[in-house]
Parts: C-alpha cells; structure tokens; sequence
C-alpha cells in the first residue's frame, strides 16, 4: 500500500537542473511531460506536452499526516501548495544515485544503475495522419 512506501529506506540522489544541485531523499521524483500523474493525480498542474520543457517534481518524506494531505492535494490539482512539493521546470535533468536502484519509465518498472539523463528532443516525434 503507499502507507508502507512511508516505512522503506530512502536512499539519497544528487538532482541538477538549470542551476539546481541539491541531494536530497524524496518519497517522491518524478519526471512530468504533462500534468497529470496516472489517470487523475495532478503532479505538475499546469504543465504543457509542447511547451519545451519536462516538470521535475520531488516530494518530501512524509509521515501518515503529511501523506493524508499529499493525496488530497493531488488529487485536487493543489500539490503546489505542499510545504514538501519542489518542482523545477527544465530542459534537461540529471539523476545520480548509487547502486542499482528502481525505476520506472511510461509505466514500465526495472532496475538501473548508473546517473538518469533526462531531457527533451524537439521535433522529434513524427506523426502520420491519414
């Protein structure tokens, strides 16, 4: 359940973004290229899928209290306003941790060792209509 995610050890990962470096052990990080997070969590409301830049969101640990509030405010398009809700909109992220972590990437859960390069590739998604 999420209540038991509060209980597992976070390990710490160096984060940089446009000038953001800080090392930090979230609950949460995510990459958002929309706003929405599943069907309807709302992890970076107001982000746009062709402004040009990704949403990276990080959240706090938290414990049963703070977690209550988080999903309310998920859910309720307001996680901006959670004391432990970072996010920095950016062009480009790197993610470094050590060892062999979890990740997860469209859905799709595996392993990875070694920094997360993230970033955005203009105009290269071609689509064909017929």
């Amino acid at each position: 359940s999420c209540f038991e995610s509060l209980d597992l050890p976070h390990h710490p990962v160096l984060v940089e973004a446009d000038g953001f470096s800080r090392s930090l052990s979230p609950l949460l990080l995510t990459v958002a290229n929309t706003e929405r997070f599943g069907a309807e969590a709302f992890i970076a409301p107001g982000a746009a899928l062709d402004d040009g830049l990704l949403d990276l969101c990080m959240v706090q640990r938290v414990n049963i209290f703070g977690a209550l509030r988080l999903g309310s405010l998920l859910f309720s398009k307001k996680i901006d306003g959670f004391k432990g809700y970072t996010r920095i909109r950016t062009k480009e992220a790197l993610i470094t941790r050590e060892g062999t972590f979890a990740v997860q990437a469209d859905g799709e859960a595996f392993d990875w060792s070694g920094p997360v390069e993230i970033g955005i590739r203009p105009k290269s998604l071609r689509i064909l209509v017929r």
